[in-house]
């Protein structure tokens, strides 16, 4: 890197996407001593000014990508919609022209980037219990199954989901089953991903059980608050019962 008119530049603005929907509207707000990383040739890192713009200067020519700082432990938003004015994902990446697709930026020492701006919103996240599947109509003693619970995230912005499967005594726990990663603990199969998942998504959290002696009791799947408060904890437990010979 040496003078500026040997190198490229990136700048952008970061700013407060009231609306949710991607756009930088000129009536909302600017966010200020924003951190703003550039990986590449090394990793350089600018804050944002007053005015909510940062911007990368002389810039050696090769292949770089951006991140945007998460701001969740700062003041509870989430990366904005990607796609629009926003050029950053739900996870603070940065593409070429916004595009997931598209790869790193390639700069030369002519690249002028004006707009790669990053946008956030008010993260509203609802944890809920979704459904309890047992693969084995009427088991009896002996028998061997599968019982899942399974948990989502209907909010805005894409958040740590975990599970905790509990299930009565007369089962004993055999192995963990589900995508979530999890360990059994006690009559509980626990599950988490630490890296947060889209909103919408569906996970699910399980065990291979054996009917050891008769079963009286109900199967529980409940989930707990990630990084962001949740707005309904009241749908996040759901149990069915289990009656077994």
């Amino acid at each position: 890197m040496a003078s500026a008119d040997q190198g490229g530049s990136i700048c952008g603005t970061v700013w407060h996407d009231v609306n949710e929907d991607g756009v930088r509207d000129a009536n909302e707000p600017v966010i200020p001593n924003h951190l703003v990383g550039l990986h590449g040739n090394g990793d350089i890192y600018v804050n944002s000014g007053d005015d909510g713009r940062y911007c990368f200067t002389n810039i050696a020519e090769g292949d770089y990508t951006l991140r945007s700082n998460d701001r969740s432990l700062l003041d509870q938003t989430s990366w904005t919609h990607p796609g629009r004015d926003s050029k950053f994902d739900e996870y603070g990446a940065g593409y070429a022209a916004g595009d997931p697709n598209q790869g790193p930026i390639h700069v030369t020492e002519k690249t002028r980037i004006d707009d790669y701006d990053s946008g956030f919103l008010d993260a509203r996240v609802d944890l809920h219990a979704v459904q309890i599947i047992v693969t084995k109509q009427n088991p009896q003693v002996g028998d061997v199954f599968e019982i899942y619970g399974s948990v989502g995230n209907s909010g805005n912005a894409p958040e740590q989901l975990n599970g905790t499967l509990t299930l009565p005594e007369g089962l004993t726990i055999l192995d963990r089953a589900g995508g979530m990663p999890s360990y059994v603990q006690g009559q509980q199969v626990i599950g988490n991903f630490y890296e947060r998942r889209f909103a919408g998504d569906v996970e699910f959290v399980g065990a291979t059980v054996r009917v050891d002696k008769p079963v009286n009791g109900e199967i529980k799947i409940e989930t707990f608050r990630g990084v962001f408060p949740d707005v309904n904890p009241g749908n996040n437990v759901l149990t069915q019962p289990i009656s077994i010979g």
